[in-house]
């Protein structure tokens, strides 16, 4: 057949139903030179035949179709990228048979798309080879991309790696850089499957060679990080190194031993439940919001297959409901209610304070999590309300927020030297919390070692226990030339030198911790004088800390319109509740009106 006959009266492609559960369909690309006509067939086939095939892999991009697949005489659109990943995988005298979402299922039907979703894991855990594709045309004959693709033959040192430089390397970046790291359902594909090979437009790559790069980008990132001296230009080389270290996916999701079937079971333990998955993979992009959850939970080590429908009829706020209602009644914890950093945004007028925003990156303001008495305790049976709106919870209020001038801490970017950094630190104290001083002067040691707790940085690990001290120092220089400015003995145009001239480099470097958690909230006084450091930026003075049962964080919650009903602003880490201290007398059962101490439990709906 012909182009023009191919291209003369063709009709709008119609699929044809699937008729049984484990059914699929596959992709036969028919051979051709580069510029024929994309045509092929789709045939049914069951897994439950272990049907050989291959699975691609690839970014969706730009919906808008440009090219159309030709099968049995009809046009199926497809999108750019989708178009040139079958044109970079047809080869001239060999069809090849593929599964592809895009083709192989019909988008149209929710009810088809739904029931292939539930099968994907099986569908990549089938394929003989997934195809990863990536639309980027470096150069293959570069002495980067030589070097890249045989990375995983060697045993590269960080310091090797550096050795080249930064402009050897440059030509590799864009792979890296792509929008196809970034997809949520790449979790997925690239998790499940036995044998992976990422194509670009004129070079195969072995994932394992992607993966060892990744690894030694990793250490050589960490080197600089530390300061130990080994590596010149260090600022340069974290700014460039991020680059592999973030984008690529296993800066996300450790997948690091995917291609080896011997080591599976435990590297997809050691991926966490659902709700670590979830927070995880926050800000990974994604065309249905619903998707976040479909395409993570079988990842999921303590998912159960088939608990969690997929329904592409339901509301996205709906499927979130879901996959926390799973998660409650899986381990009988609210530890969600950990991620909730409620902010100005018109778009969850509606939605439930306590459900996390699962869109955007979401983060305990914890360093290292701490896990109090409280998780100890299971939260009362069935919380949810039926229509998902509802969390009824057990716990007590403990302290209350006090006043405090609220200021953005600085943009501190990714430059660690040691003198910005000793300034960032003396800004992000003084200026986010003008009663600092009233905290300070509570015992020479009050502020430094509510901080260090803050860090979570108690452990019996011998080199915590020295960063431990180095930051302690460091702390504690800040609040003795806070006093000391406050009664006029030093001018605050002085505040850096006269702290330099105190704190060694490995004090300042340990800093770099303090940085860190300046960046995820707020520093702020309770009225009983402790300090917390909350995740809610919406917070203020008045409002209610709470211990809830099965929650492993304080959270901070604020009074509703109706009696009894409250509303969650964000999780809080606070010094003197982290380890379970005020629930040491607590027993079970927990009734409502029992008395911890001077605390009493209430039953409370947050909302």
């Amino acid at each position: 057949m012909t182009c023009l006959e191919l291209l003369h009266g063709s009709k709008g492609f119609e699929y044809t139903p699937l008729e049984h559960a484990y059914d699929i369909r596959l992709f036969t690309l028919r051979h051709g030179r580069k510029s024929d006509i994309l045509r092929g067939e789709l045939s049914h086939v069951s897994l439950n035949d272990n049907p050989v095939y291959h699975a691609l892999s690839y970014l969706w991009g730009d919906p808008t179709p440009v090219e159309s697949v030709y099968i049995a005489r009809r046009k199926l659109p497809v999108a750019a990228n989708l178009a040139a990943a079958l044109r970079n995988m047809r080869t001239k005298r060999k069809d090849i048979v593929v599964w592809i979402d895009a083709l192989c299922i019909d988008q149209s039907d929710s009810l088809e798309r739904s029931n292939q979703v539930q099968m994907m894991k099986s569908i990549y855990q089938g394929a003989s080879l997934v195809r990863v594709w990536i639309n980027e045309d470096v150069e293959p004959s570069s002495p980067a991309c030589m070097k890249l693709g045989a990375f995983d033959e060697e045993v590269p040192y960080a310091s090797t790696f550096v050795s080249d430089g930064i402009e050897f390397w440059t030509p590799i970046v864009p792979i890296f850089q792509n929008q196809y790291w970034s997809r949520v359902w790449v979790q997925q594909e690239i998790l499940n499957a036995s044998k992976l090979v990422v194509y670009c437009p004129r070079m195969t790559i072995r994932y394992e060679a992607l993966v060892k790069f990744q690894d030694v980008t990793a250490e050589a990132l960490w080197d600089c990080q530390a300061g130990n001296g080994l590596i010149a230009d260090s600022d340069r080389w974290i700014a460039f190194l991020e680059t592999f270290v973030s984008t690529f996916p296993s800066g996300r999701i450790d997948h690091s031993k995917v291609w080896s079937r011997s080591v599976e079971q435990t590297m997809l333990y050691e991926q966490g439940n659902l709700l670590t998955l979830l927070a995880r993979a926050g800000g990974m992009s994604v065309i249905d919001e619903r998707d976040r959850v479909y395409a993570l939970m079988q990842l999921a080590n303590d998912y159960w297959g088939g608990a969690i429908g997929v329904d592409y009829t339901l509301a996205v706020e709906a499927v979130f409901v879901s996959a926390l209602r799973y998660h409650v009644h899986r381990h009988h914890t609210l530890d969600f209610l950990a991620y909730v950093k409620l902010e100005q945004d018109p778009t969850r007028a509606h939605s439930p304070s306590w459900l996390p925003k699962w869109s955007q990156r979401c983060s305990s303001p914890l360093s290292t999590p701490y896990w109090h008495e409280s998780r100890q305790f299971r939260c009362l049976e069935r919380p949810l309300s039926r229509d998902g709106t509802e969390l009824r919870v057990q716990g007590m209020c403990v302290d209350h927020l006090g006043y405090a001038k609220k200021a953005p801490v600085e943009n501190l970017g990714s430059v660690f030297d040691d003198k910005y950094v000793a300034e960032a630190a003396w800004v992000s104290l003084r200026c986010g919390v003008p009663e600092m001083d009233v905290v300070c002067e509570r015992g020479a040691d009050a502020l430094p070692k509510a901080v260090c707790e803050v860090f979570g940085t108690h452990t019996a690990d011998p080199y915590y226990a020295q960063e431990r001290k180095y930051i302690f120092h460091a702390l504690d220089r800040i609040r003795k030339l806070a006093l000391r400015e406050k009664h006029g003995d030093v001018d605050h145009r002085n505040r850096e030198p006269a702290f330099l001239s105190t704190v060694d480099g490995p004090q300042l470097r340990a800093c770099l911790s303090v940085r860190q958690t300046f960046e995820k909230g707020y520093f702020w006084p309770t009225r009983r004088l402790r300090l917390a450091l909350l995740a809610a930026h919406i917070a203020g003075e008045g409002d209610e800390v709470w211990l809830i049962l099965g929650c492993h964080v304080p959270v901070i919650l604020r009074p509703a319109a109706f009696h009894g009903m409250y509303s969650v602003l964000g999780s809080a880490d606070i010094p003197g509740f982290m380890k379970g201290e005020a629930l040491a007398h607590l027993r079970e059962p927990v009734r409502d009106g029992d008395w911890c101490g001077e605390y009493q439990i209430r039953r409370i709906d947050l909302v």
